[in-house]
């Protein structure tokens, strides 16, 4: 079964998808394949915590800075979610905690959620960082950090993009999202 006939299956109502793991994992360019997919069946909109910290002169990644973005993504998922949009937050979500309000605010709709935690090893993470743009570069002690200090989840699907390609990676969401809408 092709990519396109499982985005169709899974998405006979709109879904919310929660992309975490630490920086360079990979969730921006697997969640944008994923978004492309959804979007052939309903619209879809793809919000990543990186482009919000961007619009901050010189993003710190402390803790206040933190909670703003991730309200943002929050209010983004309470007001398309009841307008049948397909969400999909891309962040790294580091502590369950964060997860957390995202899968209360799904059930609050009624909708389906998926958490999708991409992992890889640290030594992968820091090559991808180095190859990213001047300003989607991550202070590498903050890679070391995320790395060290995420919380992978115990309620979604966890894949390893050291062994997943992206497609792979989306093959096995849309899978997912089907055996929910079932």
């Amino acid at each position: 079964m092709g990519m396109n006939s499982l985005s169709m299956e899974a998405n006979t109502k709109n879904v919310l998808v929660v992309f975490c793991g630490p920086s360079g994992v990979g969730k921006t360019t697997v969640a944008r394949l994923l978004s492309r997919e959804l979007a052939k069946s309903l619209p879809t909109i793809h919000v990543q915590t990186d482009i919000i910290r961007r619009m901050f002169v010189k993003p710190s990644y402390d803790k206040s800075e933190s909670r703003f973005v991730y309200s943002v993504l929050y209010d983004i998922a309470k007001k398309l979610l009841p307008l049948n949009y397909n969400v999909i937050l891309d962040g790294t979500f580091l502590k369950n905690s964060y997860r957390e309000r995202a899968i209360m605010i799904a059930r609050y709709y009624r909708r389906h959620y998926v958490i999708v935690a991409l992992k890889a090893d640290l030594i992968t993470l820091m090559d991808r960082n180095r190859g990213r743009m001047p300003e989607e570069y991550v202070p590498e002690k903050t890679v070391v950090g995320f790395w060290v200090k995420f919380q992978y989840p115990l309620n979604g699907i966890i894949i390893d993009t050291d062994e997943c390609s992206p497609r792979e990676c989306v093959k096995i969401i849309l899978q997912k999202l089907s055996s929910m809408s079932k």
